[in-house]
Order: structure tokens, then C-alpha cells, then sequence
């Protein structure tokens, strides 16, 4: 990128007119090159960043310079046990960082209490949950 880069953070969602307006918003009055981070709320497959890099890309002279999180659902890719959260940093070749994962939920759900004293997280639940990733996590 050049000098004159703006660095602009884009939701990663799939809608094509709610990308086309963020990347307007963000070229508006300032015609340059853009550095995009963009901000997803949960990763499975990383579908949507697929998605929408290219429609970026199409839009601009764009650098994704990465991603953020909200739940990394620690879950396989499709044809490997590869996290989809490290097929996606391999394929793009930028960081993914996430704010909490779906085991660090659980076990704070464990720590939390209903008004009745009750684990908000039952071990039921837990179990259920730790079956799901033993098949599915990576």
C-alpha cells in the first residue's frame, strides 16, 4: 500500500448491498487505497470472509490486514482437521484473532449461576457441548 492508505474496519457480513455501502462510506471524500479489518461475530466454516474479500477487492484497492472474532467456534474445516479460523489465516495470509472461544464459554457458563443457584451451564450441557467439538472441533 502506499502512503496514503486508509485503515477502515468492515463488518463481515454477506449482504452485498451492506458491503457495498461500507466500502462507499469508507471511500467517500478520500479516494486511496484501504486497510480493512474486518469484524465477524462467530466463525464455522469462514464462509463469509470468503465471500466477502473478493467483493472487496472488486470494490477497491484493498489490504485485509485481518479479522476479529467476537466466538471462534473451534471447528473443523470441511476436508481436514484444520481449524476453519487456520485454514482461513493460511489461505489469506492474515492474522484472525478472537475475542472468546466456544470452550471459554462453556466453562464460564459452568461458573455462572441462575437466580436459583443453578450453574447457568448444566453438565448436561457440557457433555453435549464437549461431544459436539470431540466430533466436530479441530
Amino acid at each position: 500500500m502506499n502512503s496514503y492508505s486508509i485503515a477502515v474496519i468492515i463488518p463481515c457480513y454477506r449482504a452485498a448491498a451492506t458491503l457495498r455501502r461500507a466500502v462507499d462510506s469508507a471511500l467517500t471524500g478520500a479516494p486511496a487505497d484501504l486497510e480493512v479489518l474486518l469484524v465477524d461475530d462467530v466463525m464455522t466454516a469462514g464462509t463469509a470472509v470468503r465471500e466477502v474479500i473478493p467483493k472487496l477487492k472488486a470494490e477497491a484497492n484493498v489490504e485485509v490486514i485481518g479479522l476479529v472474532l467476537s466466538v471462534d467456534r473451534m471447528e473443523k474445516t470441511k476436508d481436514s482437521d484444520t481449524s476453519a479460523v487456520k485454514a482461513v489465516e493460511a489461505e489469506f495470509g492474515f492474522p484472525v484473532f478472537a475475542i472468546a472461544n466456544v470452550k471459554e464459554i462453556f466453562e464460564a457458563g459452568q461458573r455462572i449461576q441462575n437466580a436459583d443457584g443453578t450453574p447457568y451451564v448444566t453438565p448436561e450441557i457440557k457433555a453435549a457441548a464437549d461431544a459436539y467439538l470431540e466430533q466436530y472441533g479441530a
